[in-house]
């Protein structure tokens, strides 16, 4: 009895300890952010620590709340902007812990349009982070974009001393983008910038990087006589200012080139005092062992390789074994840390309604199928009579005379319209018959009870995207049929980033399938064309642009006025267009569509019709590719 009353009071003071804790920390987290706003620095790190502390204990569902609530306390208690740049840095590294890198994304955008950031200090420094986060990411898009955002307000923002630092940073990062993009020269007049700017703000450190940055940047040009003199100024500054690091790179990168001038003398002589100082580095701190994996790699295989020119074979491969192994841990420590961004991911949950609106769509697809067919045969029916009245028409002496060359020209579109006509037949029909084939099957076996409803619901996203194939094929072959029949071009004045939002739409649910982000950066711009017309171009271009991507990436929609023209462009990052398919496009050529990323057909003629209804509304057609990489196809529509 009195063991079981001893239990009871155990779980009630339990239940009353863990109540008072929740309410507590609820009520904490002002508490804390006033406390180091108003504390010294030794209290303010500690309430600091704390609010990090309640972070790492929020299930993934409340972390966010939490963190987007600390960071508005923070703004509205107006600690330092450096300070909050801090707290985004930790919370960055928790989101990737906890691998919730989305949802810290998704929140990272509101901060820029939060009313709490509003003051000019606190939006420069979400634009520092912003621009460092997304260089972490290579999403150097929006990277420069922030960077070039940065360095503009920095010029009317009054910012203390150690700002100079990020400033430098903020140019840095900008050079270092065009240096990965291969951009040699631009990133050399930067780097050339950065080290005027570092001189006048006498920051000694940066310059010595900034030698560095440069020096490497003109080996990669391969101008070693120039590079050389810079990567010893770099030893000498970042040795002064204890960066060791850039120095150790320095070092490095000189006994390769002195390697490559055969001058072995000075080759060992920077690389064995890059070793000796890495050597150094990790005796005060091992974890530094790990922090230099890259350049203990790459002095191990320098000096496998100049002992190997010394034929001192022994020292040769104890080196490059060393290079080999430490390969493989830099190999897994890249696997360990890769990271694919999304930069926004936006779902609606339809899963309850799909079933029912599956069975409407095959029907409505069956409908339009047989309207399709019939469309054909009245278009076969009608080249059949316009064939045979020319055939009339050329017994005629004296209209042959006048209108032969007429004659000749219409003879030759009818010829290229019915090769085009028999191409794209035995297209569509090849491309029909497999999914309508496939659905009847499956329906069939579904209504005599051979399929069992959880086998059925699995094989439904196939279905799902089959189906959406015969839609887009159907619609472009109706459409090709329509223009070809010469319907009237009705323009109007439209709003075209109405039209996206609306063709859009209807692609959300394919694009969420395929985990891909679509960005529409378009202005609110109006533009004078045929609405049917629009809606045909966006449609198909859109369709596409998912149906090439590559899972989990991105495609861009950005929009340009150019006087009295609007230009859309539509940029994708997936499978591009091989030479072959785009001298066919030049051409007005029909071909077969190649697969998509995730197994989609097509008739390949949503491009024709796209070329074709551009230039009809006064506009030009334009397409980049790079295979495996992407394209970017842009269009011009007039404003009026």
């Amino acid at each position: 009895m009195q063991k079981n009353l001893k239990q009871i009071l155990f779980v009630g003071y339990l239940l009353c300890y863990m109540h008072l804790s929740a309410f507590s920390q609820n009520d904490s987290l002002q508490t804390l952010i006033n406390k180091i706003a108003n504390s010294s620095k030794e209290n303010s790190e500690t309430a600091l620590y704390q609010i990090y502390e309640i972070a790492n204990h929020k299930d993934n569902e409340n972390l966010m709340i939490f963190i987007k609530k600390s960071l508005e306390q923070a703004a509205i208690a107006d600690l330092s902007p450096s300070l909050i740049n801090d707290m985004l840095f930790y919370y960055s590294e928790l989101a990737k812990a906890k691998k919730i890198e989305e949802s810290f994304l998704v929140m990272l955008w509101t901060l820029e349009n939060d009313s709490k950031f509003s003051k000019p200090a606190l939006q420069l420094q979400l634009q520092y982070y912003y621009a460092s986060y997304f260089y972490t990411l290579k999403g150097y898009y929006y990277a420069d974009k922030y960077c070039n955002l940065y360095l503009e307000n920095s010029k009317s923002v009054s910012l203390p001393y150690e700002h100079d630092k990020e400033i430098l940073n903020i140019m840095t990062l900008s050079a270092l983008m065009d240096r990965n993009q291969n951009k040699l020269e631009d990133a050399i007049n930067k780097f050339k910038v950065i080290i005027d700017s570092a001189k006048a703000k006498k920051q000694t450190a940066w310059l010595g990087i900034s030698y560095g940055n440069l020096a490497y940047s003109l080996f990669l040009a391969k101008k070693y006589d120039e590079a050389i003199p810079l990567f010893e100024k770099d030893i000498l500054l970042s040795k002064q200012s204890l960066e060791l690091g850039s120095a150790i790179n320095s070092e490095i990168t000189l006994a390769e080139i002195y390697q490559s001038k055969k001058d072995k003398e000075k080759a060992f002589q920077y690389i064995d005092s890059a070793r000796s100082q890495i050597d150094f580095l990790t005796k005060v701190n091992f974890t530094n062992f790990r922090n230099f994996l890259r350049e203990r790699y790459s002095v191990a295989k320098i000096l496998g390789m100049l002992y190997y020119e010394e034929a001192d074979l022994i020292n040769s491969n104890k080196y490059l074994a060393q290079s080999i192994i430490l390969g493989d841990s830099l190999n897994q420590l890249k696997s360990v840390g890769e990271y694919i961004g999304v930069l926004q991911k936006f779902q609606f949950d339809k899963q309850m309604t799909e079933v029912n609106e599956l069975n409407l769509k095959i029907k409505d697809k069956q409908q339009q199928l047989n309207q399709i067919i019939l469309t054909a045969i009245i278009l076969l029916i009608t080249l059949i009579s316009i064939l045979f009245l020319l055939n009339k028409l050329s017994k005629v002496n004296k209209i042959l005379k006048k209108k032969n060359h007429i004659i000749e020209e219409q003879n030759h579109a009818l010829e290229k319209i019915n090769a085009d006509k028999d191409r794209l037949f035995s297209i569509i029909s090849h491309d029909l018959r497999g999914p309508v084939t496939n659905i009847q099957a499956l329906m069939k076996a579904f209504l005599e009870k051979r399929i069992p409803i959880q086998d059925f619901e699995t094989l439904l996203p196939g279905i799902v995207k089959n189906t959406s194939n015969l839609s887009t094929t159907l619609d472009n072959l109706l459409t090709w049929s329509m223009s070809k029949n010469g319907i009237q071009l009705v323009p109007e004045q439209l709003n075209i980033n109405e039209c996206i939002k609306n063709v859009l739409a209807l692609f959300e649910e394919q694009a969420n399938l395929k985990k891909i982000t679509i960005q529409n950066n378009c202005p609110e711009f109006e533009v004078f064309a045929d609405k049917n017309h629009l809606d045909v171009i966006l449609r198909n271009l859109l369709n596409n642009a998912i149906k090439f991507s590559y899972p989990n990436s991105s495609i861009e929609i950005d929009g340009f006025d150019h006087g009295n023209k609007i230009e859309l462009r539509i940029l994708d990052h997936g499978t591009g267009i091989s030479k072959e398919q785009l001298n066919k496009i030049n051409q007005n050529q029909i071909f077969k569509s190649a697969t998509g990323t995730s197994g989609e057909k097509g008739s390949g003629l949503g491009l024709q019709l796209v070329k074709d209804f551009i230039e009809k509304n006064g506009g030009k057609f334009h397409l980049e590719t790079v295979e495996q990489k992407g394209s970017t196809i842009s269009f011009t529509i007039p404003k009026f």
